[in-house]
């Protein structure tokens, strides 16, 4: 579904994505690991048309180079961004319908929306609250709805437990795991690393903006040293 061949991402002279590549299957769970500054969040940004790359990214085979984040959206990806970014002074349920604005008539955004609160129930009972008051797990499943919304066939979530307590990392990443078993494509960038390679099929960990080490999430997982050698946790 999504083709990432020889990606090169720079800011000015610092290069933060080099010769990167790596492909994400229909239907699997990707997982891209790595430090603070490995160009984990530069490659998402590069898929969604938000950083300058060079090289080929195409989803479903079609080229992305020169199309924008919309329609990127409008073709079926969406962003969960790193730090929630909810729209803290809306209430829950604007913020979702921002989220389908890309989409047709107020009927299929009503359903959307439905299929958010099954997801997460504590959002419909909050629907009235102001996105800016509610908890940070709660922020995270509202980030999470909002790019649903749009109706995505591939979800990338850039840190998605970050600044969370680990209770709420489990339940959030049990949603997730959820999506994965409804057939949705899943393109995680995360580092915490062991609740990544649970939920995933595949994983790439980054290191200076390349491949240091790629396989199967189960093999990683039991590979002991991986934390201590590329993630530092």
């Amino acid at each position: 579904m999504l083709e990432i061949d020889c990606l090169t991402v720079r800011y000015g002279p610092i290069t933060a994505v080099r010769d990167l590549s790596l492909g994400v299957k229909s239907g699997e769970a990707v997982a891209l690991l790595g430090p603070n500054g490995a160009g984990k969040s530069s490659t998402l940004l590069a898929i969604m048309g938000l950083a300058a790359g060079m090289g080929r990214i195409a989803f479903d085979g079609r080229n992305l180079t020169g199309l924008s984040t919309e329609d990127r959206v409008r073709l079926g990806i969406a962003l969960v961004p790193e730090g929630r970014r909810v729209f803290a002074n809306l209430t829950v349920a604007e913020n979702l319908t921002l989220g389908g604005a890309l989409l047709s008539g107020r009927a299929a955004r009503d359903a959307a929306t439905d299929q958010v609160f099954v997801l997460f129930p504590k959002l419909a009972e909050r629907r009235a609250q102001v996105a800016g008051t509610l908890s940070g797990g709660e922020q995270q499943m509202l980030a999470i709805g909002r790019a649903l919304m749009a109706g995505p066939r591939l979800l990338i979530l850039d840190e998605p437990s970050l600044g969370l307590a680990p209770l709420i990392v489990a339940q959030i990443f049990d949603r997730i795991a959820a999506l994965k078993a409804s057939g949705l494509t899943l393109l995680i960038v995360e580092q915490n690393a062991t609740q990544a390679l649970r939920v995933a099929d595949r994983a790439f960990v980054l290191a200076n903006g390349q491949i240091a080490l790629a396989g199967n999430a189960a093999d990683l997982l039991a590979t002991g040293n991986l934390a201590a050698a590329y993630l530092g946790a």
